[in-house]
């Protein structure tokens, strides 16, 4: 039992001394996973601050035999925190990214997040049960047991294991970083070279039939019926680039609602693509299963933007990432705007 108990201990102080280190080292998208999980902007800076040093100390409380059980005890009521915030969060349909280890590893909340902290919450748990006078062997004394050949062997093995992890962690963000990059060349490619990227300008744009966040099932000649030109916008709920358009889109549905017709096209989890229809003001949003309407667009990465004539025909190339879409968007809003203005003057001299 004493060596499960200090294997207990030693489990949660290293979950929380990286999680501290590692939000310490990225204070900034701490404090935003803070906001997103309902912390007013105003105190988000100094909790950003506040709980990793708080890992940090319930971390080292848990290592000498004297503060064990109040360091469990801590430990548990801040599991217990995160579980009821987490709970909470799914609920309403919300899912945060949980900066939990900082820059180390960050996703959106899920039921796999709050299942890790329902576990770490009844290791913390049952060292809290044992009571103050059984919180297990002390995680040194044995250590002075050891010969010296045995004290260099463990301190030789520690240090092989510390570099074995950060090569890890060195080869994920590599590969992360690589990803990114594939996704930009493509992005670059289709945007240099359009000819090989999309329909042609004048082709009959692909029918589709989605749904949407609703289920409500929404095709392509009921986006048409209205008679003003189409805006298909391709994205992805996970993607970076895809976010920081987001403002442009809520702006254009408001200023250009006369002029042009806008329409998301997405991917993943409903409930994750409401939270963003919802906050971000964006009346149309389809779900597709796989990607479907992006090849049938010749479409490759997101975000990326086509333009649909009021006669159903393709009117651009594809326009890829954010600075594209944006062009193309300001473009055809000045073009309808100025065809409106002639049509009027010509009116005008009837």
């Amino acid at each position: 039992m004493d060596i499960i108990l200090l294997a207990a201990r030693l489990l949660i102080a290293a979950v929380f001394m990286v999680a501290g280190f590692a939000k310490l080292a990225d204070r900034k998208g701490s404090q935003q996973t803070l906001i997103d999980f309902g912390v007013p902007e105003r105190s988000a800076k100094s909790f950003g601050v506040i709980l990793p040093l708080f890992e940090i100390t319930i971390a080292i409380s848990l290592i000498p035999v004297t503060s064990v059980w109040w360091g469990a005890v801590l430990a548990f009521t801040l599991f217990l925190s995160f579980i009821i915030v987490i709970s909470i969060n799914l609920i309403k349909g919300k899912t945060p990214e949980c900066h939990c280890f900082g820059q180390l590893h960050s996703k959106p909340i899920g039921w796999s997040t709050l299942i890790r902290n329902i576990v770490l919450a009844a290791i913390a748990a049952f060292i809290v049960m044992q009571g103050q006078n059984q919180v297990g062997l002390s995680a040194f004394a044995w250590f002075g047991d050891l010969t010296q050949v045995e004290r260099i062997i463990f301190v030789i093995s520690i240090i092989i294991f510390s570099l074995l992890i950060v090569e890890g962690w060195l080869l994920i963000n590599l590969m992360r970083q690589n990803g990114r990059l594939l996704l930009r060349m493509d992005a670059l490619e289709a945007y240099i070279a359009p000819s090989q990227s999309g329909l042609a300008v004048g082709d009959l744009a692909p029918s589709f039939q989605l749904e949407d966040l609703y289920g409500r099932k929404i095709t392509l000649e009921s986006l048409l019926a209205d008679k003003l030109p189409v805006v298909l916008i391709f994205w992805d709920p996970n993607c970076r680039p895809c976010a920081a358009l987001l403002p442009e889109i809520s702006r254009w549905h408001r200023e250009y609602a006369s002029l042009l017709s806008f329409t998301l096209l997405s991917k993943g989890n409903s409930e994750l693509n409401r939270v963003t229809m919802e906050t971000s003001g964006i009346t149309r949003m389809l779900l597709q299963n796989d990607g479907e309407v992006a090849k049938a667009y010749k479409v490759r990465a997101t975000p990326a933007a086509v333009f649909v004539r009021s006669d159903g025909r393709i009117g651009s190339p594809p326009a890829m990432g954010v600075d594209a879409i944006k062009a193309l968007v300001t473009r055809l809003a000045a073009t309808i705007q100025a065809s409106m203005s002639v049509a009027v003057e010509d009116n005008g001299h009837d």
